[in-house]
């Protein structure tokens, strides 16, 4: 009975939700949970899953959120929030690199527009000196 009620607690008071409220929806949600059969690959892991079975269920209750909404809003607002959240701190450090190239000592006086596009190439843009570069350059000259 008592089951990730601990967990449920520590999430409610990150995403701000009731705690008593939020522990309510956990217990009854528990017993929905028991009728989802998610596929055999995903209970047994490996490489053959892509999935986990936590995330499996966090996709199956964003899936049904229509139905579920009513009944389990915390628990369906917290696993939107968890399947969108980055697992990492990679996309900030890679723009901060990008920053580091781009706005050097002589290019300090840039504008937002020129600085947001330059940063958009640096990040995006084709590889110096591909043929799909050259292709781009190729165009910017004649315009």
């Amino acid at each position: 009975m008592e089951y990730g009620v601990v967990s449920v607690k520590i999430l409610a008071g990150q995403f701000q939700f009731s705690e008593d409220q939020m522990t309510t929806q956990w217990q009854n949600f528990k017993y929905l949970m028991l009728s989802w059969k998610p596929p055999q690959n995903v209970l047994q892991g490996g490489k053959e899953s892509k999935l986990s079975p936590t995330e499996w269920i966090l996709r199956k209750i964003v899936k049904e959120q229509a139905l579920l909404k009513e009944s389990y809003s915390f628990l369906v607002d917290a696993a939107k929030t968890c399947l969108t959240q980055p697992m990492s701190n990679a996309v900030v450090e890679r723009g901060a690199s990008a920053v580091k190239r781009v706005k050097t000592r002589l290019r300090n006086h840039l504008k937002n527009d020129m600085l947001s596009t330059c940063l958009h190439v640096s990040i995006n843009g084709p590889e110096p000196k591909s043929e799909e570069c050259q292709v781009i350059l190729a165009e910017a000259a004649q315009v």
